[in-house]
């Protein structure tokens, strides 16, 4: 914004006291230096005069005895007593007195100034306090300092314009161009961009409201005034103190200034910093332009501070907005609960349960089968049920399954077929090691080679095909590999089962096919 022209009205010189007068360096006035009047009765139609005081010769006689050069310092001294004070400037002393509305300063050598002591503190508005505050005016009766003009009228609010003193307002109403302010005797403008650093959204929140405001312009009745000037003031000033202070984990106030891809940019009073996305919620995952806003308010935690480089890192993940703060209070172990899948690794899926509250289903708890990525059993985004398997509110850990919400198909299977049923399925498999059925659509079994019924030399990938039906009966549940392990020849309650066994021994040690048909006999074989 231009420096716009101040308007400033002078006062009639007549009207203000004359300069270093001989009384205000202790010397006696020119009517002092007259003779006596015999004192004569006032004629009757006059008013009666005040009696004068008695005539001294004192200051004369001190007059009579300086040279030329005291008598031209003397003065010099008079005239000069407020010379070295400008409008505007800051000034500094201790109170040396009070009357109840003003508070006198001394600023050093013959100088006094004074303050209404309503702009004062309570614990300022003492007798030897330090005070400081700017020089509204600079006049013969004294020097006038001000920290804020409330009152005063127009010549107030020029006296305030010189003086660079902010000036109390109340906002009436907005237009399209700015605010209607109320003075102190007086109407100001305040343009929208000059009302705050950061205006926000919601232009009307200003309306009705009070403020400090530096008068930028006077013309007759017309007073220009921003608020934005103070602020950034401020703001410069309050540059130097964070750098020289600021620590991490400190937890601080500011404003969104930008919003980015990869982040948000924080104001925090003149210094600006960077909310990584990946800090913006607990969840972690979220889009900054989802959350964040520019002109929002924010409560941030300072991650790490590069004085030398100029960069802060923040973080809106504070302590009390964790959603481990409850976490045991609205989530059980061993209940089930709603989520969705965030994120899939090889070792399990992420699933959030609560905005920022995320647990792990790891790969061995998603499905009661052998897996070898979460993608096989779920998809990303996708909504599923979970069961709470653990909480570790030090570590912040949810362990989270899928599986333990559906019966154990391995307790299914050995209800369903103990050991020594017998069971029906198709070949879905032929090994040189032995035989995979698929039983009841879903149910795996395994036959190996050994236990297959075939006549001795006869090879599996020979006589079976797959698609044919077979039947076993169940010796064993493998766990491990989670199907029943079968046998054509298992009966161990059976004299045929031993003979079996015997035969295929005897069948290998023999060249003889009648061998073998003589063990056959005298043993009768079911059909």
């Amino acid at each position: 914004m231009s420096t716009p022209q101040k308007t400033v009205r002078r006062k009639d010189p007549s009207a203000e006291p004359t300069t270093g007068t001989a009384a205000e360096v202790g010397l006696p006035s020119a009517a002092q230096s007259e003779p006596a009047q015999a004192a004569q009765p006032d004629p009757p139609d006059q008013p009666a005069q005040a009696e004068r005081q008695p005539f001294s010769t004192e200051g004369l006689v001190e007059l009579a005895e300086m040279d030329s050069a005291d008598f031209e310092a003397a003065m010099e001294q008079a005239t000069a007593v407020n010379a070295d004070f400008e409008v505007g400037q800051e000034a500094t002393g201790q109170i040396v007195r009070l009357d109840g509305e003003n508070a006198f300063i001394d600023l050093g050598g013959k100088s006094e100034a004074r303050i209404a002591i309503d702009e004062l503190r309570e614990e300022e508005a003492v007798l030897g306090a330090s005070v400081t505050a700017r020089i509204l005016h600079v006049r013969e009766s004294g020097v006038q300092l001000s920290r804020q003009v409330r009152g005063g009228g127009m010549e107030a609010l020029e006296a305030a314009m010189a003086a660079g003193i902010p000036v109390e307002g109340r906002i009436e109403s907005r237009n399209s161009g700015g605010y209607v302010v109320k003075l102190a005797g007086a109407r100001g403008f305040c343009p929208v961009s000059q009302i705050d650093r950061f205006p926000g959204r919601d232009l009307d929140r200003f309306v009705e409201q009070t403020y400090e405001f530096l008068v930028t312009e006077v013309r007759e009745r017309e007073v220009v005034l921003t608020r934005r000037a103070l602020q950034e003031a401020a703001a410069a000033e309050a540059q130097e103190l964070f750098w020289a202070t600021a620590k991490r984990g400190d937890v601080l106030e500011g404003v969104v200034t930008s919003v980015r891809d990869y982040g948000a940019f924080v104001d925090l009073g003149g210094v600006e910093g960077l909310i990584h996305r990946s800090e913006i919620s607990w969840g972690g995952d979220d889009k900054p332009e989802d959350v964040l806003k520019r002109w929002d308010p924010v409560r941030v935690k300072v991650l790490e501070v590069e004085s030398k480089r100029k960069r802060v890192a923040l973080s809106m993940r504070l302590p009390e907005t964790s959603p481990w703060q409850n976490v045991s209070q609205e989530f059980e172990v061993g209940s089930d609960y709603e989520g969705k899948v965030v994120r899939l690794e090889d070792y399990g899926a992420f699933v959030e349960l609560a905005p920022g509250l995320a647990g792990l289903a790891r790969i061995g708890n998603l499905s009661w089968d052998r897996i070898n990525h979460p993608s096989q059993v779920v998809e990303l985004g996708q909504t599923v049920q979970v069961r709470v398997l653990e909480i570790d509110n030090k570590r912040h850990r949810l362990d989270l399954g899928m599986r333990q919400l559906t019966p154990d198909p391995l307790q299914v299977l050995a209800d369903k077929y103990p050991v020594g049923e017998e069971v029906e399925g198709v070949v879905q498999r032929v090994e040189r090691m032995g035989v995979e059925l698929l039983v009841d659509d879903s149910i795996k079994g395994w036959i190996p080679g050994r236990e297959v019924d075939l006549p001795p030399g006869v090879l599996l990938q020979q006589s079976i095909r797959r698609g044919k039906r077979m039947k076993a009966r169940v010796v064993e549940l493998d766990r491990q590999r989670r199907q029943l392990k079968l046998s054509q020849t298992a009966d161990a309650d059976s004299a045929e089962h031993e003979a079996r066994k015997e035969m295929k021994k005897q069948a290998k040690q023999s060249k003889s096919l009648g061998t073998f048909g003589d063990l056959l006999g005298g043993l009768k074989l079911d059909d």
